[in-house]
């Protein structure tokens, strides 16, 4: 059993527990930030350079945040912020499907709880 306390994902010990290949992709998914690693068995993982994958959610709605309490027409409060991040989740998904568009490799998604549902 290995346990990492760390600042960044460790998949391989998740890919080694499953019943595929040994190979996959994994979506680090933060309000924060977003990247795409490819993890394989014997390889040390590598960040995957993805056109068009926002470079976090502020940005990705043009706002500079989205944690505001002041209303832009009808998003405001906590539940712009989850519309925000929703908007911020499916140009992800966008930007990430056109990269893995044929491929047969799992990905597992690794993110915060707000964009855990989502």
């Amino acid at each position: 059993m290995l346990v990492n306390v760390s600042d960044r994902f460790h998949p391989k010990s998740l890919l080694r527990s499953t019943t595929f290949c040994d190979a996959g992709f994994v979506l680090a998914l933060a309000d924060g930030g977003v990247r795409l690693i490819e993890v394989s068995k014997d390889l040390p993982a590598v960040e995957v350079k993805v056109p068009d994958l926002p470079t976090d959610a502020a940005s990705a709605v043009g706002k500079r945040t989205i944690s505001t309490r002041s209303y832009s027409g009808r998003i405001g409060g906590s539940e712009g912020k989850k519309v925000r991040l929703r908007q911020y989740a499916r140009q992800a998904d966008a930007a990430v499907r056109a990269i893995l568009a044929g491929r047969q490799e799992p990905l597992i998604l690794a993110s915060v709880d707000a964009l855990d549902a989502i």
